[in-house]
């Protein structure tokens, strides 16, 4: 990369002003009395403020050394007055931006102290505002002296959005670690890392492990990590997302991450043995095909050997993942546990409040028998059936009567249904073909009717019992009638 592409990059993260030649030669240039110009003063110092902040957070860092600050602000050639970079830090110590490390330490801004409310009150109503007025008033920033350019100074608003980007890429990894491992993420809820493996995680916010260091500090002072340092091994536990702080580590959950740990070296190194016994297989497969017999038992021994040592360790493997499904099953046990007592304990509390006891509930169920039972009395009184004699009436006049009724009825029952058949009896007159004899000329004891009318039979007709019946005409008189209905 050469001088030009440096530049380039350069100018991303400046501000703009760093372009412009005329306003640089006044930017680097030492600073005036602010009286003088008050507004070109307050311009140049706020240029300088932004400068050193995007510097500092380009680098992926929260504090830098003053000695070697001046170096960084090389621009053609030349560098920024030694008093005017000595002035911008004296303004930024008095305004809070940044603090010397060792000071912020002591105020208890990157490190736990504890102390009582008088050491607390001298230190914030006391010593810090005379500190502040002190460096207000007296210093001044004329030589290269007035700074302790040996110590280092942090930028307290970059410290801070460092903070919520480790958090952030910490609960990020806890998230996908239980989403691809569900017997580690099932056993502890606990964000718990060793410190390699954070700052393996954090390579791409911090540009070291001094850096990490100071970040850790000030969440260790928040409360949101805690640090634990046994045997060699660093364990950083950080507090959960629906947590302000986190708890310190138990002796469980310190039981726990170093199984997880030693899962995971198990596991790695089975991989390693995996790969090492396919090498084996090969090579012997290699030698006989070369005819070399005796390198090929040599691999195989060696095969052999790697098989035992795999064979072992992944009953360790199993072992410790047996552990670790018992302990989670202990965890859900006790969380079942805890459940009953809440619902037990609940519901005492509200059988208090209701007045709910035995007594009353029996003395209750015994009133509620009782009304179902005299309930029971007043319906079998109301529907009990009334006897005839209460009424004094004979049962055998009513029984005749009832008959005489009934006979009434039918009869009238009878004799309409015989005035319908009749009716359908009726014949037209057109229907009945009769043959009358002649008026007699002669005497009737003397007359004989002529051999074809001397009986007269009438059609046949229907009776009411549908039967056929012949009705035969004798010959009538002189003085009679004949009617056909």
């Amino acid at each position: 990369m050469n001088c030009d592409e440096v530049a380039d990059i350069v100018c991303q993260y400046r501000p703009p002003a760093w372009t412009d030649d005329q306003k640089m030669n006044v930017y680097m240039a030492p600073f005036r009395q602010r009286n003088v110009n008050p507004k070109s003063y307050d311009v140049k110092m706020a240029f300088w403020v932004e400068s050193i902040r995007c510097e500092v957070r380009h680098h992926k860092q929260v504090a830098f050394e003053p000695k070697s600050l001046r170096q960084r602000f090389l621009r053609n050639g030349k560098l920024p007055s030694s008093s005017c970079l000595n002035e911008v830090l004296l303004h930024m110590i008095s305004t809070g931006s940044i603090g010397a490390m060792s000071e912020l330490e002591d105020n208890g801004i990157l490190s736990k102290k504890t102390q009582g409310w008088v050491t607390w009150g001298l230190n914030k109503l006391i010593k810090q505002p005379i500190t502040w007025g002190w460096n207000m008033m007296v210093k001044t920033p004329t030589t290269d002296d007035s700074l302790q350019v040996d110590k280092d100074f942090v930028i307290l608003d970059l410290l801070q959005e460092k903070c919520v980007e480790v958090l952030e890429t910490v609960r990020t990894s806890k998230q996908q670690q239980q989403q691809n491992d569900n017997v580690v993420g099932s056993v502890s809820s606990s964000v718990m890392f060793e410190y390699g493996t954070l700052y393996q995680l954090c390579q791409d916010i911090v540009d070291s492990e001094d850096t990490l260091n100071i970040v850790l500090k000030k969440l260790s002072t928040d409360g949101h990590v805690q640090i634990v340092d046994k045997q060699g091994l660093k364990i950083l536990k950080f507090a959960t997302s629906d947590k302000r702080s986190a708890s310190p580590v138990s002796h469980g959950e310190l039981a726990i991450f170093k199984l997880k740990k030693t899962e995971n070296i198990l596991r790695e190194e089975l991989e390693k043995l995996s790969t090492e016994i396919k090498r084996c297989l090969r090579e012997a497969k290699s030698c006989l095909a070369k005819d070399q017999k005796s390198s090929a038992k040599v691999a195989l021994r060696q095969k052999k050997m790697l098989e035992r040592t795999y064979s072992k360790k992944e009953t360790a493997l199993e072992t410790i993942l047996t552990l670790l499904h018992k302990i989670h099953d202990a965890d859900s046990d006790k969380m079942v546990l805890d459940a009953y007592s809440v619902g037990v304990e609940t519901m005492k509390q509200k059988t208090q409040q209701e007045g709910l006891t035995v007594d009353k509930v029996e003395d209750v169920m015994m009133a509620v028998e009782q009304v179902f039972e005299d309930q029971s009395e007043i319906t079998s009184v109301i529907s009990r059936d009334m006897t005839m004699s209460d009424l004094d009436i004979s049962m055998a006049d009513l029984e005749a009567e009832l008959d005489d009724l009934v006979a009434s009825e039918t009869a009238d029952n009878l004799w309409a249904n015989l005035d319908s058949e009749l009716d359908h009896l009726k014949l037209a007159d057109s229907d009945i073909s009769l043959e009358l004899p002649s008026v007699p000329t002669s005497d009737p004891g003397s007359w004989s009717a002529p051999r074809g009318q001397r009986n007269v039979t009438s059609t046949p007709l229907t009776s009411p019992d549908n039967t056929k019946s012949k009705s035969t005409f004798k010959t009538p008189s002189p003085t009679s009638t004949f009617s056909s209905n």
